[in-house]
């Protein structure tokens, strides 16, 4: 008995051991420096990591506002794309780590928890574990993603692949092997909205369509039960995440933001099946000043055998073939996109994101294809597939690390960092209200009477806070350079004072003579509420799971 548990113990030592090497590949070479390069959103995200950050240090875990985001007019990057996911980052700072250290360390962690809930799920679907690392490494290795994490920067999409392969988990537990799997599907959910709201839109309009498909070869009985089981997950979802979205409709009902409108970019509309193709073969991920999106060559083979060898393969890989195919049509300008160009479905803003989804049903696909094709029992095999895939990863990060330094792209080192361009907002500038005239606002960050901005007012900053001092001659309007949102409190010479929206940013009025002006965003009541009512779903959830296993093992 110790022999077999000592084995056992054994195995998994060496399993975590080649998924942390899996996640460390991921970074190799990039990490190797102490600077990044330039990648597409990289200066937003690094905002939003230092950000976060400072608001550890005040253990404030929902800060809504980064008080010193747009150049100290302050955004609502936490209250429309959530924070708390960045967590680890801020640690490794705390724990004394450089930027560049917490950075790659951050990703390093995000990878390896990538890799383990793949492999996890894998094994759940009942593969063994050769093959579960192998899905895991064609995963957490696939080109798409990695050009999210090393050319494009897209933070929020890269921690949102993790959660991919729990919520598809969940949907097949519910669907096919008729269990009440509800609570793993919600939180699921939850950690994708956590990750990345337009992932988590339409990975939910996925499981909505897959149901759809599903029900018309089931038999009523388990249409019912499935159906009263994706209720369940709904509701515990809308309860788990009402720290997000009840703030998020306070907001969003009370302002006109950028993101209201929405609207298709070109970008994603011309986006041909011949480029994405071409792009995939070349396995070159370019620069982020020359973007190519792909799916991986891999994949592209496993596609290939899977067609050559149709009629011998199972329905799981028939299936899973079907649907990688149908995303990567799907990112294309083949689907009739323009149609949708302006309506709800326009939040994707290029449709070559659902390259997520092929990347994992097509890195599924790929495994089981490897697993039916050779002998992965055979040590030698399955160390040759995992080089293979290790082998086409340094290949296209060396490229990508390469260009960028052909190019001379520009990058963040441990000593300019903190000189990068603090009024950077995102593309979109989505999280201020419509037609606010954001760039003209940035270059003045003073307050403003009757259109002159008062250069010489005394301003400070601190944590969530900023004070203003200035002389009026007379009782006057006063525009101050804070971006107009719900959850401020104001006090003029120590009086509280009502604020409303003046030019998409805050305005008050103030008497005449000297002003002392303290504007602290405490946030709201329905932001406090969100919090409670999630912890308070969570904890009862918690005790209640807790209480039915009790129960079972006495049984």
């Amino acid at each position: 008995m110790n022999k077999y548990l000592s084995k056992l113990k054994r195995q998994h030592l060496i399993i975590l051991l080649i998924l942390a090497f899996i996640a460390l590949l991921s970074i190799f070479p990039a990490a190797l420096g102490n600077f990044v390069y330039w990648q597409d959103d990289i200066h937003f995200h690094v905002n939003r990591l230092e950000s976060y950050t400072e608001a550890l240090k005040h253990l404030d875990f929902f800060p809504r506002i980064f008080s010193s985001m747009g150049n100290n007019f302050g955004y609502a990057a936490d209250l429309f794309y959530p924070s708390i996911l960045l967590t680890p980052y801020g640690l490794f700072r705390l724990l004394g780590c450089n930027f560049s250290q917490a950075f790659y360390l951050f990703h390093f962690t995000v990878s390896f928890v990538t890799a383990l809930i793949a492999f996890l799920c894998c094994k759940k679907f009942g593969q063994p574990a050769k093959v579960s690392l192998l899905f895991s490494a064609f995963y957490t290795l696939s080109t798409y993603r990695l050009i999210d994490q090393n050319v494009r920067g897209a933070l929020g999409e890269t921690i949102a692949f993790a959660f991919i392969p729990l919520v598809f988990y969940a949907l097949q537990q519910i669907l096919f092997a008729k269990k009440n799997n509800w609570l793993l599907l919600a939180s699921s959910l939850t950690f994708l909205i956590a990750s990345h709201l337009i992932t988590a839109f339409y990975t939910v309009i996925a499981v909505i369509i897959f149901f759809g498909i599903w029900t018309l070869n089931a038999k009523k009985t388990a249409i019912k039960l499935a159906f009263i089981t994706l209720v369940k997950a709904a509701a515990a979802t809308l309860l788990f995440s009402a720290w997000f979205w009840l703030p998020y409709l306070e907001q969003v009902s009370a302002i006109e933001f950028n993101f209201s409108k929405t609207s298709l970019w070109s970008s994603g509309l011309d986006f041909s099946l011949g480029t994405l193709l071409q792009n995939t073969i070349s396995n070159a991920g370019r620069s982020a000043d020359g973007l190519e999106p792909n799916f991986g060559i891999l994949i592209l083979i496993a596609i290939i055998a899977g067609l050559l060898l149709f009629k011998k393969i199972s329905k799981t890989e028939k299936l899973l073939l079907a649907i990688t195919i149908v995303f990567i049509l799907l990112s294309t300008n083949l689907f009739f996109w323009s149609l949708f160009k302006d309506t709800f479905l326009a939040v994707v803003q290029f449709p070559w994101r659902l390259l997520i989804f092929a990347s994992f049903f097509g890195s599924l696909l790929a495994a089981l294809l490897v697993s039916r094709l050779i002998n992965l029992e055979n040590k030698f095999n399955f160390i040759l597939a995992m080089w293979a895939i290790c082998f086409l990863t340094i290949s296209f990060n060396g490229n990508v690390y390469a260009r960028s330094e052909y190019n001379r792209s520009s990058f963040l080192d441990n000593e300019n960092y903190t000189e990068f361009d603090s009024s950077q907002l995102g593309h979109g500038k989505e999280y201020i209200k419509k037609d606010t005239p954001a760039n003209y606002l940035l270059q003045n960050p003073y307050p403003k009477i009757n259109n002159f901005h008062q250069y010489r007012t005394l301003i400070t900053h601190s944590y969530q806070k900023d004070t203003y001092e200035l002389t009026t001659t007379d009782a006057t309007a006063l525009e101050l350079p804070k971006f107009y949102y719900l959850g401020y409190q104001i006090e003029v010479n120590g009086t509280p004072t009502d604020y409303y929206e003046q030019n998409g940013v805050i305005g008050i009025d103030v008497p005449a003579g000297e002003n002392k002006i303290e504007v602290v965003y405490g946030g709201t009541e329905i932001q406090r509420y969100g919090i409670w009512l999630s912890l308070g779903s969570l904890m009862i959830i918690s005790i209640w799971k807790i209480a039915l296993y009790l129960k079972t093992k006495k049984v």
